[in-house]
């Protein structure tokens, strides 16, 4: 059982780290691309579209990347519940 759940805990951890490789990846494309039109307003509007974009991926890797790393380390699940769920179930 334990081994499941460390596996578990290492496959979110590089979907976690995928997804975030993905974002940067599209940040660094959008933001080249409007430095090489070569006009200043793409530029502003591709590099605000690709940090959005960016920003959205993050806050889709970051969960996974730290419920796999307590996964890893063999926490509980109530550690990772909000605080007032667990102040619920008491």
């Amino acid at each position: 059982m334990r081994q499941h759940v460390s596996l578990l805990g290492i496959l979110l951890v590089v979907q976690g780290a995928v997804v975030l490789l993905g974002a940067i990846i599209v940040v660094m494309v959008m933001v080249t691309g409007g430095l090489l039109s070569g006009d200043m307003q793409a530029f502003a509007v591709t590099g605000t579209v690709g940090m959005a974009i960016g920003a959205y991926l993050l806050l889709l890797a970051a969960p996974s990347l730290l419920a796999g790393l307590g996964l890893m380390n063999l926490k509980p699940w109530r550690v990772c519940s909000p605080w007032w769920f667990a102040a619920w179930r008491s």
